[in-house]
């Protein structure tokens, strides 16, 4: 049993000192930077961090501005709990058939106070949802130039860093990669906002030649925030 034991260990003694000699990582290692993805800087990730922000923002300014969005019920008052296609008419329809029995005081007096119901979109809804996009463009407005404006000045001086020694030419190729990912990522939410307030506006207009009213400052707010992300979208180059 002793014989056992001292061969057991003599054949340990080979593994135990192979695992001494293996490198091992700390948290203070520092790895070869050609072999490990490069960071964003701290401008770059909040950048990205308003961006999708803002596609979140302008996706749910979009649901609230359609009809199944409007808080179930698009007509509030007269009953019903879809609207058609000739919503506004049954609606009215609807709402002055008591008014009928009263002769056509009561029939235009009932008309009139029917359209004051008509509400196709939820007002009450939809605007803080359209200030959120709104201001949240103009967060990303004011970040976007100085983030593309450094990283063209970096883009531009890799060919000196790498003649200099001051990186590898891996490094350089792994940054522009990193660069063109980037701006490729804020080009899509770029689209997607601008494509989601687009549809909000039609879908603003429609209600109004359905005949909402109150309407008009929200379709000049949706359409201000699509004509900005699509501008911010032209203003990045892909790589």
């Amino acid at each position: 049993m002793f014989r056992a034991r001292l061969t057991l260990i003599a054949l340990s003694l080979p593994l135990l000192a192979a695992c001494a000699e293996m490198p091992t990582a700390s948290r203070n290692t520092v790895l070869d930077p050609a072999m490990t993805a490069p960071l964003r800087s701290g401008d770059e990730m909040q950048l990205a961090a308003q961006a999708e922000a803002l596609d979140v923002m302008t996706r749910d300014m979009l649901r609230r501005a359609t009809l199944r969005g409007a808080a179930g019920g698009a007509i509030a008052g007269c009953g019903l709990a879809v609207v058609t296609g000739s919503g506004k008419n049954s609606c009215l329809k609807a709402a002055v058939v008591g008014g009928a029995v009263g002769g056509w005081t009561g029939h235009a007096a009932g008309r009139k106070e029917a359209e004051k119901r008509v509400e196709l979109v939820s007002l009450s809804r939809l605007k803080p949802s359209v200030v959120k996009a709104r201001d949240q463009m103009g967060l990303v407005d004011g970040d976007l130039n100085a983030v593309l404006n450094t990283q063209n000045a970096e883009l531009t001086a890799l060919p000196d860093r790498v003649a200099t020694g001051g990186m590898t030419a891996a490094q350089a190729d792994a940054r522009r990669a990193e660069i063109a990912a980037y701006r490729a990522d804020l080009a899509k939410s770029f689209s997607l906002s601008a494509s989601q307030a687009r549809d909000a506006h039609a879908a603003l207009l429609d209600a109004k030649m359905q005949g909402q009213d109150g309407l008009d400052w929200y379709l000049m707010q949706t359409r201000k925030i699509e004509t900005e992300a699509v501008s911010a979208r032209s203003q990045i180059s892909l790589l």
